[in-house]
């Protein structure tokens, strides 16, 4: 996975402020102009690999100088710069999980392996109140907890398996539980991601 960081070094005129930090807003990366990561892509952002891409993102920086109980600098801007990747990608599955056609009361859930090995007994897991109604997969049964466990199979590289979804269902779901309303993918070869909202807060 990726993960885009911001790091800020304060100065004035007479010296440096003694706390000073940065926050990373949206960000996208990009190889030979087009884009290959960003900040849109949901929860965990898979690695692109070894390479050079430039770099757009938001930063903005806040400091405080001696003295002061407040942050008395606060500045932001887009900076676009060319960083270097040399992490190999690692052998074995990678999964990533997208909802279609929209994050929100979706149509389907897909889990596709961008890794370079079989994802076996791949599973997608749907949490919230009266699941059950928003699919008629039969590969979807529910588990001890009242969750949907949906049973996929092994997964080869580069290769994607769904779960249909009925949006009529899932909306009144949303309507009684919109904060409570979630789903995961996991594999035997590969943790389970973090929850995914499928509802609008």
């Amino acid at each position: 996975m990726l993960d885009i960081t911001a790091h800020a070094a304060c100065y004035y005129a007479l010296g440096t402020y003694e706390q000073c930090s940065a926050t990373a807003g949206e960000w996208t990366l990009r190889k030979d102009g087009k884009d290959v990561a960003s900040s849109d892509s949901g929860f965990e952002v898979i690695y692109p690999g070894p390479g050079t891409y430039e770099l757009d993102m938001f930063i903005e920086a806040r400091g405080r100088s001696a003295g002061s109980s407040t942050d008395n600098l606060q500045v932001s801007g887009r900076h676009v710069r060319t960083v270097t990747f040399d992490t190999p990608v690692v052998d074995g599955p990678l999964l990533d999980g997208a909802a279609s056609p929209s994050d929100y009361e979706p149509s389907a859930l897909t889990v596709t392996n961008k890794g370079n090995q079989p994802a076996k007994a791949v599973v997608i897991k749907i949490q919230g109140r009266d699941i059950a109604k928003v699919t008629n997969d039969k590969r979807c049964k529910p588990n001890d907890w009242g969750d949907l466990e949906c049973a996929l199979g092994d997964v080869a590289a580069n290769s994607s398996v769904s779960v249909p979804l009925d949006r009529d269902a899932l909306a009144n779901t949303c309507e009684s539980d919109p904060g409570f309303t979630f789903w995961t993918y996991r594999a035997e070869n590969f943790p389970e991601s973090s929850g995914k909202s499928l509802c609008r807060d």
